[in-house]
């Protein structure tokens, strides 16, 4: 492999604001790793008559069911129907003038409740067992502006979930009894138990419970394993079930206190990820309701014969990081390619809380004893490297490639695959990659096309009064604007060497400590205890002179005409990251993947990753993966994602179509910048800078990563030179280095 940085930028900007943020490893028994059922979904006729439904709501005891939502005509109206959703009986709810609709419940006896805003009150309206308005709660100001709100039924009346943060408990005449305070918990949601009981489930430090709502009070307080942070819809379960519930596109049942996948919907060619209610209808059936571009569908879930299934060869695929994001490339394929004698299944390696190190030392344990997944997925925390990139456990992928007849080394970029070798042997391979480099206006550039340390530094020192360096330069700690640093020329992974001694290196940290580029551990520490951690941007602010140099990715030639034309909008340069060899511009891989050389199924892996990876479908986002935000890998998709930027329409409210698009870059619907296609002379000109980018491939090292952020902290608080840090880095990574790739 060509010489790695470290660390990118990138990696330092996501891990406060990902999906994948990690805390404190947890010490509850994790949820059961496989998935119990495969389920088959069939359209709910009754669904049909909705615009759009709002929610399900599930009375357990006497097992009816309320669909609640916009009819075709406008109006807002609940069924109520047993779980053949067959026969049904109707009320209808009509909001006044600035009224908000929350949620609908259905309440024991057959009652039902709706939960709006009106003004700054909170409004529940109570209907009778036929459908008549029987009471009109105004409970004062309960809700929070923005809020999202639930209502649920309990002995005393009503209890109002605020933002998961606060229960307010309500009398059947509207009156507050009082409140149960969660702000300081991580609830993970609520919900009638089977019993019919309200319940919730919360973390408090590192332990998750299940406790029941009694008046203001939560009692029969117990242990439970860990869901994750917050489910996307919680209902009652059914028989041995407790309770059910959705989370990153996978379905599970609390039974004895543990949660159990009961579905990773791997074999249905729907996005589960998009289901937000969800009933428990009876054993092993599920009465869903999930998001569309036009409004939504409901979905009966029931247990599908797995007979077929069973007679396939099993492709495994590592998931080493918490979510939907291998989930979805398995269901394309399973959707794909019905007939294949395999199937893919996904071995999630760990949940939402646990670390990435749990994650990898689990995964070493299976490889060695045999147990490893057959295809591994790689990212800037997770490399080949990462289980020693001299031994032979992963497939050379070149031997795949020159063999196959459908995909050849020659279809990628030129230089891409080279990049991503290691000593001649392809470990990984990857269908796109995002582009890195910085963006500055020409004007504050004077000429320069590319620069060294000096001339970054002589740039920030002539920053007007008030600009910032870009959008991250007041809030990320000085160690991780060192990445800005192009320091990967201190790096040689092929050799399994470094020289973090070198003078440049030296003089990259000197110029972020004098210059006081981001901030210093106690300033870092009371920033975020001021703002959460939230950044402040706004897309005008490049327009507006208020920041220098954007150095976001550039995901895609979308991303690349957005920022030049409207973020910009006057002349800029691809000016790429300060080095002293003036290379500053490179790609990051995305969707990595190896295959373990043991698997005794190495043809099937290899036909997985191409069908789903390297299809049409990936590059123009129609299988739920990801890859049309980014860059292809592969030369015909590359040429075509690049055409499209020559012909850019977007269509306005009215239905007429004009060229170009819009960015908004202010609050007001005024504020925006209408940007127009790349012409042929830009195309020509970014393509050149992409295409050489594009052979200097570079991934990150989260253990490189972690030596430097250590070991730069003393310099940045001043406590030792930058030559001492220097020394202290260089002896570390080079013992690293020789023990992983020597």
């Amino acid at each position: 492999m060509k010489k790695l940085i470290a660390l990118t930028l990138a990696l330092g900007m996501i891990c406060g604001c990902t999906a994948c943020n990690e805390k404190s490893k947890e010490t509850a028994v994790p949820v059961t790793e496989s998935a119990e059922l495969v389920l088959n979904a069939a359209d709910i006729r009754l669904g049909d008559n909705f615009k759009g439904v709002k929610c399900l709501s599930h009375d357990p005891l006497s097992g009816n069911i309320m669909t609640f939502g916009e009819l075709k005509n406008g109006n807002l109206a609940g069924f109520i129907s047993k779980n053949d959703f067959g026969d049904y009986t109707q009320f209808d709810f009509t909001l006044q003038e600035g009224e908000i609709f929350y949620n609908a419940a259905l309440l024991t006896g057959g009652r039902k409740a709706v939960l709006t805003s009106l003004g700054a009150e909170t409004m529940i309206y109570v209907y009778n067992f036929n459908g008549e308005l029987q009471n009109t709660l105004n409970c004062g100001n309960v809700l929070a502006e923005d809020t999202y709100a639930r209502i649920y039924g309990c002995e005393e009346g009503f209890i109002i979930n605020d933002n998961n943060n606060i229960l307010t408990v309500v009398s059947s005449n509207g009156e507050i009894l009082g409140n149960i305070d969660l702000v300081h918990s991580m609830v993970q949601g609520v919900s009638l138990d089977t019993d019919g009981v309200p319940t919730v489930v919360y973390t408090e430090g590192n332990v998750t419970y299940t406790a029941q709502i009694e008046g203001t009070e939560l009692v029969n307080k117990q242990e439970c394993s860990t869901l994750t942070d917050t489910a996307y819809t919680m209902t009652a379960g059914f028989g041995e079930y407790r309770l059910a519930a959705m989370f990153n596109g996978m379905l599970y049942g609390l039974k004895d206190n543990t949660w159990v996948k009961l579905c990773d919907f791997i074999d249905n060619d729907f996005n589960s990820i998009s289901i937000y209610s969800l009933a428990m209808t009876g054993e092993n059936e599920f009465a869903a309701v999930m998001s569309e571009a036009n409004g939504s569908t409901m979905k009966l879930l029931t247990e599908a014969d797995i007979s077929a299934l069973e007679s396939k060869t099993v492709i495994r695929v590592a998931n080493l990081v918490a979510g939907d994001l291998v989930n979805a490339p398995a269901k394309a394929y399973n959707s794909a390619k019905p007939d294949s004698p395999y199937r893919v299944e996904v071995k999630d390696y760990g949940n939402a809380n646990s670390l990435y190190d749990d994650r990898i030392t689990e995964l070493h344990q299976d490889i060695l004893s045999g147990n490893a997944p057959d295809v591994i997925t790689f990212n800037s925390e997770i490399t080949p490297g990462s289980f020693g990139a001299r031994e032979s456990i992963f497939v050379d992928l070149y031997t795949l490639l020159d063999k196959d007849t459908e995909l050849k080394r020659e279809d990628f970029l030129e230089g891409y695959l080279e990049g991503l070798d290691f000593n001649g042997k392809l470990l990984q391979i990857s269908p796109s990659f995002s582009f890195k480099t910085m963006v500055v206006k020409d004007k504050f550039l004077d000429g320069l096309t590319s620069w060294n340390y000096d001339q970054f530094a002589e740039k920030i020192k002539a920053l007007p009064e008030g600009m910032k360096i870009n959008t991250w330069a007041n809030q990320e700690m000085n160690y991780n604007l060192l990445l800005l640093m192009d320091y990967s020329e201190f790096v040689d992974y092929e050799n399994a060497v470094c020289n973090f001694e070198d003078e440049g290196f030296i003089k990259a940290m000197n110029i972020v400590r004098d210059n006081h580029i981001g901030l210093t551990l106690e300033e870092f520490d009371s920033w975020m205890n001021e703002s959460g951690g939230f950044d402040v941007y706004n897309e005008g602010q490049y327009i507006n002179d208020e920041s220098m140099i954007y150095d976001m990715d550039l995901g895609g030639w979308f991303g690349l005409r957005q920022t030049l034309h409207a973020r910009f909008n006057e002349p800029a340069t691809l000016v790429g990251y300060p080095n002293e060899n003036g290379n500053g511009s490179f790609v990051q891989p995305s969707e990595c993947m190896g295959i373990m050389a043991n698997s005794p199924c190495i043809e099937g892996a290899w036909d997985f990753i191409k069908t789903v990876y390297f299809s049409e479908g990936y590059y123009t986002d129609t299988n739920g993966v990801y890859g049309g935000w980014q860059y292809p890998a592969v030369e015909e998709y590359y040429v075509k994602q690049l055409e499209k930027q020559k012909s850019a329409t977007y269509v306005d409210e009215n239905g007429e179509t004009f060229r170009g698009d819009k960015l908004w870059i202010g609050p007001d619907m005024d504020d925006i910048v209408t940007y127009y296609e790349f012409t042929d002379e830009e195309c020509e000109k970014y393509d050149k800078i992409v295409r050489e980018a594009a052979k200097d491939v570079r991934q990150g090292d989260a253990v490189i990563y972690d030596i430097i952020r250590e070991e730069t902290m003393p310099f940045f608080e001043g406590d030792i030179t930058a030559e001492k840090a220097a020394e202290i880095i260089q002896n570390r990574v080079s013992i690293y280095l020789s023990e992983r790739y020597g």
